[in-house]
C-alpha cells in the first residue's frame, strides 16, 4: 500500500520538498522518476526489515550484516550501471539516470528480502518461517498474532511519525535554498556513519534486554540496555570528533565537479560543531529506544518521536532556520535539541523500570 500510494504521488511528493526557484524543475523532474521506481521496492524493504529484526532478535546478527553487505555491494554496482550505462562486449546497458538509479536500489533490497527469507526457513535457524495461509490457526498462533498486532501498531505509528516530521524537517530546509539543502545533505551523509553505528548497538541493546527478560533476568537486562547506551554515546562523540576535524577534506567530495562549492562548506563547517554535540544525545535516544522495544515497550518510543521529531525538530528549524535567519546553524540546532528530549525523555523510561514487568 505504501508503495503505490508512493509511486502515485511521487510528482506531488517532489513538488512540494524541491527548493524553491526557477531552477528547481529538473530536481522535481528526477526526483519523480526515481520516486515512482524506488516505491516499487517497498514491499522487498518492509518484509527484509521484518525478518533482520527477527534474526536479531534471535541473537543472529552476523546473518543480516552479510545479508546488508552483500546487498550493499549489490546496490553501488547496480546503481553505478544502470545510472551511467555500460557496454560489455555485445551487451549494451543503455544509460538510466534517476530511474536507473532506483532500479538498483530495487534489485538490492529484492536481493536482501529473498536471502533474508530463505535464512528463516533453515533448519538451523532458532525461528523459522512457516505457513501462514491454508491451514488452521492453533490457539498459540491466535495469541501470538494478537501480540503481534497489539506490539506492532505502536512500533508502526512512530515509523509514521518519524517519516512524517522528517517530510516536514525537509521542506524547512528546502524553504533556506538549494545551497543549504545541498550543505545539510552533506552533513547527513557524514552523519550517517553515527546514525548506522548507533543503529548497530540498538540493535544488541534490544536483543540483550530481550533474551535477559526471557531469563527473568531484567537486572542483567538494565544492565545490558545502559551499557548499550553508554557505549554507543562515547563511540558517536568520537565519531563525531573525526568527522569534524575531517571536514576540510571530506566536504569537497560533496561539490560537483567544475564548481567552487565555497557556499556549500561554508554554510556546512559553521554547523558542524553542533553536530558534534549531537551525537552522544542521539547516541543514548536510539539504542535506549531499541532496549524499550526488545522489552515489549513500544509506546514510549512513538511519544519520544511525537515530541522530539515531529515537534521540537521541525518547529525548531523553523523559527531558529527561517525566522529568526540562523540558517543551517538553526537547522542542526534544532537537531540536536530533539535528540536531547528524546534521549532525556527515553532515558526517564528506562531508569523508572516499568517496561521490566511488561507480560508478552
Amino acid at each position: 500500500m505504501v508503495g503505490v500510494v508512493g509511486s502515485l504521488g511521487a510528482g506531488w511528493i517532489a513538488q512540494i520538498m524541491a527548493p524553491p526557484g526557477p531552477g528547481s524543475e529538473p530536481i522535481q523532474a528526477a526526483a519523480t522518476v526515481y520516486m515512482r521506481v524506488g516505491f516499487c521496492a517497498y514491499p522487498a524493504v518492509f518484509v527484509a526489515a521484518a525478518g533482520a529484526l527477527i534474526l536479531n532478535g534471535s541473537g543472529d546478527t552476523k546473518t543480516t550484516f552479510w545479508i546488508g553487505g552483500l546487498a550493499n555491494v549489490v546496490n553501488i554496482v547496480a546503481n553505478y550501471t544502470l545510472i551511467y550505462g555500460v557496454a560489455i562486449g555485445p551487451l549494451e546497458i543503455p544509460e538510466l539516470g534517476p530511474a536507473g538509479a532506483a532500479l538498483g536500489t530495487v534489485l538490492a533490497y529484492a536481493l536482501a528480502c529473498g536471502l533474508t527469507l530463505a535464512m528463516l526457513r533453515r533448519p538451523s535457524c532458532p525461528v523459522q518461517v512457516v505457513e501462514v495461509f491454508g491451514r488452521r490457526a492453533t490457539p498459540a498462533a491466535l495469541l501470538a498474532r494478537r501480540e503481534l498486532v497489539r506490539l506492532s501498531s505502536p512500533a508502526i505509528l512512530e515509523r509514521l511519525v518519524i517519516h512524517v516530521g522528517y517530510v516536514s524537517y525537509a521542506v524547512v530546509v528546502a524553504a533556506l535554498g538549494a545551497t543549504v539543502m545541498a550543505a545539510n545533505q552533506a552533513l547527513l551523509t557524514l552523519e550517517s556513519i553515527c546514525f548506522l553505528g548507533a543503529e548497530g548497538f540498538g540493535v544488541a541493546a534490544a536483543t540483550v534486554v530481550g533474551q535477559f527478560l526471557g531469563r527473568r533476568d531484567p537486572d542483567g537486562s538494565g544492565r545490558g540496555g545502559g551499557f548499550a547506551a553508554l557505549s554507543c554515546a562515547l563511540a558517536l562523540s568520537g565519531f563525531g570528533l573525526l568527522i569534524w576535524a575531517t571536514a576540510a577534506w571530506t566536504l569537497p567530495m560533496f561539490v560537483a565537479p567544475g564548481e567552487s562549492g565555497e557556499a556549500l562548506i561554508e554554510a556546512a563547517q559553521r554547523a558542524m560543531p553542533i553536530l558534534v554535540i549531537a551525537q552522544p544525545m542521539m547516541a543514548i535516544a536510539v539504542v535506549l529506544g531499541h532496549g524499550l522495544r526488545g522489552a515489549g515497550d513500544t509506546r514510549s518510543p512513538v511519544v519520544a518521536a511525537l515530541f522530539g521529531g515531529l515537534l521540537v525538530r521541525v518547529i525548531g528549524c523553523w523559527m531558529l532556520g527561517v525566522q529568526l535567519g540562523l540558517g543551517l546553524r538553526g537547522v542542526w540546532i534544532a537537531t540536536a535539541l530533539d535528540w536531547t528530549l528524546r534521549s532525556v525523555i527515553l532515558g526517564v523510561v528506562f531508569l523508572r523500570g516499568r517496561w521490566r514487568s511488561l507480560e508478552l
